[in-house]
């Protein structure tokens, strides 16, 4: 009797669980998701900030070129 009364606990405390199981599995899974959205955005992220720190390098030389190229004009003008 109280085996089988222990069963039918068992059971039924599965089969109400058995639910929240399975939503916390796909909130597992959407977490996971989630994460791998996440960390590819920080690496388009970092590859923005390499790219534009390359970038303002590049438009300091150019203005130096370019006052180097006035300065080159203007004595040719005189």
């Amino acid at each position: 009797m109280s085996a089988k009364f222990n069963k039918t606990v068992i059971t039924t405390i599965s089969k109400e669980l058995a639910p929240i199981k399975k939503e916390i599995a796909d909130i597992v899974e959407s977490m996971s998701c989630m994460n791998k959205k996440f960390e590819d955005m920080m690496k388009a992220h970092e590859s923005s900030r390499e790219i534009i720190t390359k970038l303002e390098l590049e438009n300091t030389d150019l203005k130096v070129t370019v006052e180097d190229l006035n300065d080159r004009l203007a004595n040719l003008e005189q």
